[in-house]
């Protein structure tokens, strides 16, 4: 049986700034969901705020950093055809039980806060169907059960295939009835999932050229971001079509450049390892401080900004380092394995002199 793949929030690798990317991009989308993702959410604030722009001129970015990093951590330990088994089901302990906990405690906030994110009756439809932020972790699940087969059967040659098909169908258009699984955004990650699996298999390649391939990856990110400021001169707001090819060309040169140009920050690398937790439950730090920030009547903006991403980190960090120390929080809220003896009994000595 193959070794089972490295779980998708944790890398690290002195020639690639993983983690450090991972962090950015977490730090993002914790900014974003600060903000709001629209006028009506977070901190209502529309166009033409500062707060506004940043926010969706950086959504080309964000989840397609998320989706390359996966991709590598995949191709890092890819499975056999005869460990897909144990491949998937890996991914349920990491991803799908610590996500459905996590999507409950959501749905059980939202309904007693009564948030337009409330699912009402139907209590399935948030696992069948693309549902707050947990839509991006259906997505990455949907290219792991597609892209993992294909790729363990043809010993990895099929990706460079597999990118071209990606990128027509993702420019296509398609979409599926009701968002299945969250279909549409696979269909939209799925070029960047499988540009970070070329990246991690040619980067020995990749690193003696990392410089000209860095300025041509600036070049694209340029094109791309001045083609979206023509949107926003044109219709007042950036383009909100994540599979156009504005989208394309600004995600790839901007997750490209990130991997081959960012310098690894060594004080980032410890929030990009918690990634995955801060991704889950940072929708809930967030959300407690604006509560008590409106509550006492604080409405200085850049105050609010910085105490609800102060916030949407340190609540998720506070529940990877107490869940971690015991086993049974270790599975249902980090995915994690259990710990060795000697790890359980230092984490035990640990929690009594803290």
């Amino acid at each position: 049986m193959a070794v089972l793949a490295p779980t998708l929030f944790t890398a690290r690798n002195n020639q690639l700034p993983i983690e450090t990317a991972r962090a950015i991009a977490i730090l993002l989308l914790v900014a974003y969901h600060v903000i709001g993702a629209g006028p009506d959410a977070g901190l209502r604030i529309g166009y033409p705020a500062p707060l506004r722009l940043f926010a969706d001129f950086f959504v080309d970015l964000r989840m397609p950093l998320f989706a390359l990093i996966a991709g590598m951590v995949f191709a890092m330990k890819p499975p056999e055809p005869s460990g897909l088994g144990s491949f998937f089901r890996g991914k349920l302990r990491r991803l799908v039980l610590p996500g459905l906990v996590a999507m409950a405690a959501f749905e059980l906030s939202s309904k007693l806060g009564h948030t337009s994110l409330e699912v009402s009756n139907h209590y399935l439809r948030p696992l069948i169907t693309g549902y707050a932020h947990f839509w991006f972790l259906q997505s990455i699940l949907l290219i792991f059960v597609v892209y993992a087969p294909l790729d363990s059967l043809t010993r990895g040659k099929i990706a460079p295939f597999a990118l071209v098909g990606a990128v027509l169908l993702s420019l296509s258009g398609i979409g599926v009835p009701d968002d299945l699984f969250s279909a549409d955004g696979a269909m939209m990650l799925m070029p960047y999932f499988i540009i970070g699996v070329l990246i991690w298999r040619h980067r020995s390649r990749i690193l003696a050229h990392r410089w000209p391939l860095a300025l041509a990856a600036l070049i694209l990110l340029i094109v791309g971001s001045l083609w979206n400021l023509r949107v926003l001169q044109e219709t007042g707001m950036f383009s909100s079509d994540r599979r156009d090819l504005q989208s394309l060309i600004s995600a790839t040169g901007g997750c490209v450049l990130a991997m081959l140009a960012l310098p690894r920050i060594r004080w980032l690398d410890g929030i990009g390892a918690m990634s995955f937790t801060i991704y889950l439950y940072h929708v809930f730090g967030t959300s407690l401080m604006r509560r008590l920030l409106e509550g006492i009547g604080m409405d200085i903006l850049w105050l609010q900004m910085i105490a609800g991403i102060a916030a949407g980190l340190a609540l998720p960090i506070l529940i990877h380092k107490l869940a971690e120390r015991n086993n049974f929080t270790r599975l249902v809220l980090l995915g994690l394995k259990p710990l060795q003896p000697q790890q359980e009994k230092s984490a035990r000595t640990q929690s009594r002199t803290t």
